[in-house]
């Protein structure tokens, strides 16, 4: 029975909100009877619910073949609409109840491969004949209060069945694939701006619906579009801590620092999920050897690099060898030029309280400034990895960019000073190379201010393994010419 009865004379009938959204929804669906459409829902609904669904369907009821109204909506952490849109409405009640107008919606449920491949032809066919957007009709009409198109219908479909035999899981898939290959677009928005991709790697999914998300994006999918509630592609994926479907989506580009409206990221809601964090760092370890070239042959992909320097990479041990007697002999370890370097020094950093460590006074382990610790970062002039993060940001306090050498080793740059240029320098490079995890690892080293050149020749005159406090004699001095890939284990 439909929801919120109405109190006192009269009962639910006399209720005016609940009469003017029935009567809202009868008008939209004319070949069905308002009590078909309510059999179609999976629990009741509030009234201010029902008014969101008629307010969305009347505003695309002029457009049966398009995403109709996809204006952002008001209120991004809760909206009536969201919560009919979770219900599922009556999608599955639609495609088992119409007739022959939505055949290809209810041959993508099935799915029926033949059948759709033979409403396709019927429909160039047409086309052929002079009937112009036959075709379109056929891959793009919209059924259901969710307003759901053929491809919708097949991600819905395959999301919803548990134990698809491999037949039928590769049926699911080449449905995908002809509905692809006719022309129906892959970006398509249901009432609430969920495309098909949000659908296949998002709640619930599986590994023939993670095939069929990999087919959209092979047809150009946007792995970055965004609901009508603000929300990114890989919200649903989070919260279902689907791993699968989580790096398809980044593997193909998908943005993990792309923000809602409320300012929150994908990043930021991965983070308590340790396997989702595993996967951040697979991923974007992935991506960054793929771009690495073998500085003797070229070749792409490559993952060895020289141990002296770390920034020149090699496919094979031949081509390190011509490498180094090309030239790289006179430059392994020697500082990069310098629009491709930032110089640190002591004065630039700070132990101060900064924000993202509220309420715990950090004394940089490396500078000694207000601790007896001492350590021994590394020999003077040998390079080693740096993993720079960029600055947290709460409220409107902006805080340091962080520079670890280890996990219990790290600077802490702050903002203004003298370290202002590093600090701008640092925080560009982070958000344009390592965007999908608010970090990069880059090649640095210590030098002795004064003694830069005998420091790059290998001059080690305290040797490693000597205590050694980083004051104003030396240097930190960070190339950023090459973002390398993230070291396994990540730290």
């Amino acid at each position: 029975m439909p929801p919120n009865r109405g109190r006192g004379r009269g009962g639910r009938r006399n209720n005016s909100n609940y009469i003017a959204s029935m009567n809202a929804i009868h008008e939209e669906h004319s070949r069905r009877t308002l009590e078909d459409s309510y059999l179609g829902l999976d629990r009741p609904l509030s009234t201010s619910s029902l008014r969101a669904v008629y307010t969305a369907v009347a505003a695309a009821q002029n457009d049966p073949y398009g995403d109709g109204d996809q204006s952002q909506l008001p209120n991004p952490t809760f909206h009536p609409l969201r919560e009919s849109w979770a219900t599922g409405l009556d999608a599955q009640t639609a495609v088992l109840a119409e007739e022959e107008a939505w055949e290809m919606n209810r041959s993508a449920w099935e799915p029926d491969l033949e059948e759709v491949n033979e409403l396709i032809e019927k429909a160039r066919q047409k086309e052929a004949e002079g009937d112009h957007g036959a075709l379109t009709r056929v891959l793009e009409r919209r059924l259901s209060l969710m307003r759901l198109s053929p491809l919708h219908y097949a991600c819905f479909s395959a999301r919803s069945r548990a134990n698809i035999t491999e037949e039928g899981s590769q049926e699911f898939v080449d449905v995908v694939e002809a509905l692809c290959r006719a022309g129906a677009r892959v970006d398509s928005r249901d009432i609430a701006g969920y495309t098909p991709l949000s659908v296949a790697a998002g709640f619930m999914s599986n590994s023939t619906t993670i095939r069929m998300a990999e087919v959209l994006i092979s047809y150009g999918a946007n792995v970055n579009a965004r609901t009508r509630f603000g929300e990114s592609i890989l919200v649903p994926t989070i919260m279902g801590a689907n791993v699968d479907s989580f790096r398809t989506l980044l593997r193909n580009g998908a943005d993990l620092m792309q923000k809602d409206r409320t300012g929150l990221t994908p990043r930021k809601m991965a983070a308590r999920w340790p396997a989702l964090l595993t996967i951040i760092n697979e991923v974007e370890r992935e991506q960054a050897l793929a771009r690495m070239a073998c500085d003797a042959c070229g070749e792409k992909g490559v993952n060895k690099f020289c141990a002296a320097c770390r920034t020149v990479f090699y496919c094979s041990r031949e081509c390190q060898k011509a490498g180094w007697r090309a030239g790289h002999r006179d430059l392994c370890g020697k500082s990069a030029c310098a629009a491709h370097r930032v110089d640190v020094s002591s004065d630039m950093i700070t132990n101060e309280m900064v924000p993202g460590f509220v309420g715990c006074l950090h004394t940089n382990p490396i500078t000694g400034v207000s601790s007896s610790k001492r350590i021994s970062p590394k020999a003077i002039g040998k390079p080693f990895v740096l993993k720079v993060k960029e600055p947290l940001v709460v409220g409107d306090r902006v805080g340091c960019v962080r520079l670890s050498i280890r996990n219990s080793d790290f600077l802490l740059l702050k903002k203004g000073g003298p370290g202002r240029a590093a600090y701008a320098t640092l925080t560009r490079v982070v958000r344009e190379g390592g965007k999908s995890a608010g970090r990069v690892f880059l090649s640095a080293k210590f030098v002795r201010k004064g003694e830069e050149a005998e420091a790059e020749n290998g001059s080690n005159e305290q040797g490693e393994g000597e205590d050694m406090d980083f004051d104003e004699r030396f240097v930190l001095r960070i190339d950023t010419s090459t973002i390398l890939p993230p070291p396994t284990p990540v730290w």
